[in-house]
């Protein structure tokens, strides 16, 4: 569900953060050693974050698709102030 994105220009990396959370505020890049995730991209994510997770606990999201009966895919990218949704269907991926 989580995962942190290197956001340099010339770095594609990209880790799961099943332990999301304040703690990986500042983690290097292991591949180039920029910030994977800076305390206004955590700040700014945060309340999308707790959204999600009223809305799985509520059972009208769900982490893995496996519940709902049109599963679709949500990616959110928040970086630098601003948020990016991608929705797209479970078959085809984001649009």
């Amino acid at each position: 569900m989580n995962y942190l994105q290197c956001d340099a220009q010339s770095c594609d990396h990209v880790e799961d953060a099943t332990d999301y959370g304040p703690h990986l505020i500042g983690k290097p890049c292991p591949k180039c050693g920029e910030s994977l995730l800076t305390q206004q991209d955590f700040d700014d994510a945060e309340p999308m974050r707790l959204m999600m997770e009223l809305l799985i606990k509520a059972g009208i999201a769900s982490d893995t698709g496996a519940d709902m009966k049109h599963p679709v895919t949500l990616d959110v990218n928040q970086h630098a102030g601003q948020t990016t949704i991608k929705i797209g269907d479970k078959k085809g991926g984001a649009s």
